[in-house]
């Protein structure tokens, strides 16, 4: 691989990374038949971390959508979206990466997030510091702090939980993060579900939840997501409540207080679809979105949802509970969002001993 960077690839935000591999030394403008845009660099697919996540370019003509089917396959890639590995690490900067696309194209500043403003007040929580922390948040640290930025835990997620057999793979940052209450990636919350469903059994409750993998709906791509989630909704026995971080149909989220078009289009379809297949009337949607907590920090989004997830599969009746429970816009205190953190931790610490 001589003159190639050697990278971590990521979707949507830097800290989701879903597979390794390198950026691909070309003179070439196209891949797959199509341009590449300014914005994107060609890279390889090495290691897919998260074979389930949804490649941002698919090459739909060899029907690879997935990063568990492109291990080998030359990809386009946003630029902002790829962390460089190689051996020179941080000192490379980002001229170098776009030193990697075909001179043709003028490089542009990487794009990143438009970050809504929130509406509402800000009170201030402050997130866990060594000293605060407890036994099992502190043994998870001890564990994976002389894990080198590669090193990762596989932990398997059997098919009861979104469907499939899956994995999930936990690198250090993933668990820093976590204990900190950072940014939280998707395998923390993959690792939550599993978590869940294993309480679902345990409560004989499994029958009236189910769970949607993070990585297979999100804003974007509306037809394919509605796709996945129509798919999660054949599985499912037709009385249960689905749990999809990234759209509920009651939806709950944290920092938008409205429930964005997107996601109401993205619901609608799915539904058409299923009924479509099932052969029923399709018939009109509503829409309900109770007043939820709401996060105080742009990195709170995932905890918050954990939270949300934990509260209501406790419950037998989830519509009754969202209707009666989710009357608050206040910011969960430290010691709420503690206890799943704590939860988490001790989940997880049997699988860093195997």
């Amino acid at each position: 691989m001589h003159g190639h960077i050697k990278c971590k690839l990521a979707i949507k935000m830097r800290d989701n990374i879903v597979a390794s591999g390198y950026i691909l030394k070309t003179d070439s403008t196209v891949i797959h038949g199509k341009k590449m845009p300014k914005e994107v660099a060609r890279v390889v697919v090495e290691v897919a971390h998260e074979e389930m996540a949804r490649l941002q370019f698919p090459n739909l003509n060899a029907e690879i959508t997935l990063v568990g089917q492109a291990v080998g396959v030359p990809l386009a890639w946003h630029k902002h979206l790829i962390i460089d590995e190689s051996e020179r690490g941080q000192k490379r900067k980002q001229e170098d990466i776009e030193a990697m696309i075909p001179s043709t194209q003028h490089p542009q500043p990487p794009k990143l997030p438009r970050v809504e403003p929130l509406t509402h007040e800000v009170v201030s929580i402050s997130h866990n510091d060594s000293t605060s922390m407890s036994s099992n948040l502190t043994s998870l640290l001890k564990f994976a702090s002389p894990w080198d930025n590669d090193y990762h835990k596989k932990i398997n997620i059997p098919s009861h939980v979104f469907g499939y057999n899956t994995i999930a793979t936990l690198f250090k940052d993933d668990v820093t993060q976590f204990c900190h209450m950072e940014k939280i990636g998707q395998t923390p919350m993959i690792l939550c579900l599993r978590l869940l469903d294993d309480i679902l059994h345990t409560n004989g409750l499994d029958h009236l939840y189910a769970f949607q993998h993070p990585g297979e709906v999100s804003v974007g791509h509306e037809n394919k997501h509605a796709q996945a989630l129509k798919d999660r909704f054949i599985q499912m026995g037709e009385k249960q409540f689905l749990i999809s971080p990234g759209i509920t149909m009651a939806f709950l989220d944290p920092i938008n207080l409205q429930l964005r078009i997107e996601i109401k289009n993205i619901v609608r379809l799915a539904f058409t679809l299923y009924d479509t297949e099932k052969g029923k009337r399709v018939v009109s949607l509503k829409y309900y979105s109770p007043k939820c907590r709401q996060q105080p920090k742009t990195t709170e989004c995932d905890i918050y949802c954990m939270k949300y997830a934990r509260d209501l599969i406790s419950q037998q009746r989830a519509k009754a509970y969202l209707s009666n429970n989710f009357n608050s816009d206040l910011p969960y205190t430290d010691a709420e969002l503690n206890e799943v953190q704590e939860e988490w931790a001790k989940y997880i610490l049997p699988h860093f001993a195997k």
